[in-house]
């Protein structure tokens, strides 16, 4: 169920623009408090589609965006907090780098998402300015429990949670 059908908004238009509003402030709230906020999509396992969550409002760190792939919405925020926490205390996290933190119980790799305006939805609704490039992210790539990657031998999770990067969109 979605949180507008919990609310029990219904079909009144005035009520959903009243709710979306809500939302928009909530987000920007978190924002402005922290300096990130999280977006979570549900996946569609059925189909292979893979749920991720991402970043929104790293661009004030003048950085790129972060978006992972595969694991519950919990799981991607603890990922993503440690990742925003190094990048506003002054890390820059680029593409190719791997990041392993005595937080993170296994290495993350980051890879530059070539198509961020097909996967991040709110962040570009939010931030992109008319007329400018999309606004940019990183994916990261988690290892499975035995340190592998999905594109190494033996990796033990199935390919389709963590698609390499510009093979998803929305």
């Amino acid at each position: 169920m979605c949180q507008m059908c919990d609310a029990g908004i219904g079909d009144d238009p005035i009520l959903m623009q009243q709710w979306f509003d809500q939302q928009d402030a909530l987000l920007r709230e978190r924002i402005r408090r922290v300096g990130w906020a999280f977006q979570s999509v549900d996946g569609a396992d059925a189909e292979g589609r893979p749920g991720f969550t991402y970043t929104i409002g790293m661009g004030g760190f003048d950085h790129p965006e972060f978006v992972v792939f595969g694991l519950a919405p919990g799981h991607c925020a603890y990922i993503l907090d440690e990742l925003c926490s190094q990048v506003r205390a002054g890390g820059a996290l680029r593409d190719g780098d791997e990041v392993q933190t005595a937080s993170l119980e296994f290495p993350v790799r980051l890879f530059s998402l070539p198509n961020p305006d097909q996967v991040l939805l709110l962040t570009q609704t939010e931030y992109r300015l008319p007329g400018s490039d999309p606004v940019p992210a990183l994916q990261v790539t988690y290892a499975d429990f035995r340190g592998r990657y999905p594109w190494e031998p033996g990796y033990c999770y199935p390919q389709w949670l963590q698609p390499m990067p510009g093979t998803f969109s929305s």
